[in-house]
């Protein structure tokens, strides 16, 4: 294959990621890095009251309706049903389980699959307007790209793509925390999914 032929291939690729993560976001953000560890466990807290409920967003066209239980103590369920702009198509409902965590002066959520209750997390905050309306601001991917090719946090680099990278962290708890801690916020949580409004 010539390389003008390897060069049109990556250019549709890039184009269909595009188009994957603007109206569906890989479900639950998945332009974002994901780590295959948690935080540290003396960080963990009980979740805010307020995420528990019943919420409808819209992102980039597609319509969300999410269902936040708790789970345990310590555990929030997130029942996340995804309606896409494309023929206006329900996708079945996924779940996540949510753990909480105070890391310096900030609050964070990570989130995996609640089925299986393995696999890898992915970080956020949630920025509240009010009690009842909230947006959550997931991990800049381009921005943990860099920083790991920098060897500043632990992580490999599956698709090394600077629009759209897959970052696997490797790092620690103790070193994510760190990182977290020692990042400005807003340069790190920057990728928005929302905003959800609290419904009946």
């Amino acid at each position: 294959m010539t390389r003008a032929a390897v060069s049109a291939l990556a250019a549709q690729f890039r184009g269909a990621l595009a188009v994957v993560c603007a109206l569906a976001l890989l479900v639950i953000a998945g332009c974002t890095p994901e780590s295959r560890n948690h935080l540290q466990d003396k960080d963990r807290i009980a979740p805010d009251a307020r995420l528990i409920g019943h919420w409808h967003g819209n992102v980039e066209g597609a319509d969300y309706v999410a269902d936040v239980t708790r789970s345990d103590p310590l555990t929030l369920h997130l029942a996340l049903t995804e309606t896409l702009p494309i023929g206006k198509q329900p996708v079945t409902k996924t779940g996540y389980l949510v753990s909480v965590y105070v890391v310096g002066s900030r609050t964070v959520l990570a989130i995996r699959d609640a089925e299986p209750a393995l696999g890898n997390w992915r970080f956020a905050v949630a920025v509240f307007a009010g009690d009842d309306r909230v947006t959550l601001m997931f991990m800049d991917g381009k921005f943990v790209r860099n920083e790991v090719y920098r060897a500043a946090l632990g992580g490999v680099i599956q698709t090394d793509d600077p629009t759209f990278p897959d970052v696997v962290l490797t790092a620690n708890p103790d070193d994510l925390s760190t990182f977290i801690r020692n990042t400005d916020e807003a340069r790190l949580f920057n990728v928005p999914f929302g905003a959800f409004e609290r419904q009946p």
